[in-house]
């Protein structure tokens, strides 16, 4: 990993670390910057997982060219050793491992609109590709099959038990009733959509509130934004979001068109927690979670106004929503961990 921050894909990797340690397969984990946030270097220490994570240059040489070589041969010598490398974030790596003969894997979590603009350094070099939507594989396979064919879907996994017995441990204090949003406060989600339609929903429906989760650049520009509203209240990043989620009226995901989604985790955990999800109708995961709309509801991508009108839908079809989220907790084994294809991958 090029990182270790709170998101989605850092998520899933440590389920599938303790995947691979439930069968007795040593995973080190490999990040570029040093780890900083409480949350993962509890979990590396507790599940013994070693943690490599000395190797950013950044800074420490006067010419650029030069750390990039540097960090190159760090990332060289540390991974040679191993059987097998799964580079688990978008072709991060590609430029750094080009040169080695191990078995490869790389994990691609963003849209298909994301994976065009990447730059394919030696797509080919890997033994096999891992996409997380069919969308985005039979994107894959009509455009780039021909530098690489050996491509997998392998949908994120979600522990619906585990979810629900850390909602339950959380201790809320939101007011009700309320909507949540919880996603990274940059550029490519638009969290602006999401004030502008709450704030024009707050004037017919004064007694909601909105929760926004999660931190990043923009948060004092959102923040300014949204100050006129004081029923619009900013929690930051939360290690435990379930229980806000749970309580929820319903989640907003709202993401740019220019970046779209990849397989947005936080769907998964509000539907585990039969909370009602709108989301942008974004390249690739979104419409594929949410069965075209029968598990959710879909708004178009940066329309306040076809949000502000999909909220006032919630309000004033409750026992239509009940349907949506049941349909959704009633495809969810759909997510559930495939044990069997994630050992078969790293055989070789």
């Amino acid at each position: 990993m090029p990182h270790i921050i709170m998101g989605g894909t850092e998520k899933v990797l440590c389920e599938y670390l303790l995947l691979y340690k439930k069968y007795n397969i040593r995973v080190d984990v490999l990040s570029i910057k040093k780890v900083t946030e409480s949350y993962f270097i509890k979990f590396f220490l507790e599940n013994n997982i070693k943690l490599i994570d000395n190797l950013d240059t950044k800074g420490k040489y006067i010419l650029r060219v030069v750390e990039k070589c540097i960090l190159k041969q760090k990332i060289i010598d540390v991974c040679k050793h191993y059987d097998v490398i799964i580079d688990f974030s978008n072709l991060s790596f590609s430029r750094y491992i080009d040169t080695l003969s191990n078995y490869k894997i790389t994990w691609i979590h963003g849209s298909s609109i994301f994976f065009s603009s990447l730059k394919k350094y030696n797509l080919s070099q890997y033994n096999k590709v891992i996409c997380l939507t069919d969308s985005f594989k039979k994107f894959y396979i009509e455009n780039y099959s021909v530098i690489n064919p050996n491509i997998e879907r392998i949908y994120n996994p979600i522990n619906k038990d585990k979810i629900c017995m850390e909602a339950d441990q959380q201790s809320i204090m939101a007011k009700s009733p309320y909507f949540v949003a919880v996603q990274r406060l940059e550029e490519d989600k638009d969290v602006i959509c999401i004030i502008e339609a709450f704030s024009n929903f707050t004037k017919i429906y004064p007694n909601y509130f909105l929760y926004i989760v999660g931190d990043g650049k923009l948060r004092d520009q959102l923040e300014y934004l949204a100050k006129s509203n004081q029923h619009i209240i900013f929690t930051g990043q939360l290690d435990n979001v379930y229980g806000i989620v749970q309580k929820a009226e319903a989640l907003i995901l709202s993401s740019t068109t220019s970046i779209g989604e990849g397989f947005p985790n936080v769907i998964l955990e509000a539907q585990a927690l039969n909370t009602l999800v709108i989301s942008s109708d974004v390249e690739s995961g979104p419409r594929e979670m949410l069965l075209d709309g029968s598990a959710g509801v879909l708004f178009e991508p940066h329309s306040s106004i076809d949000l502000f009108s999909k909220m006032r839908y919630y309000v004033e079809n409750k026992n239509l929503c009940i349907d949506k989220i049941n349909v959704a907790t009633n495809a969810l084994n759909r997510f559930s961990i495939d044990e069997k294809m994630l050992l078969d991958i790293i055989k070789f």
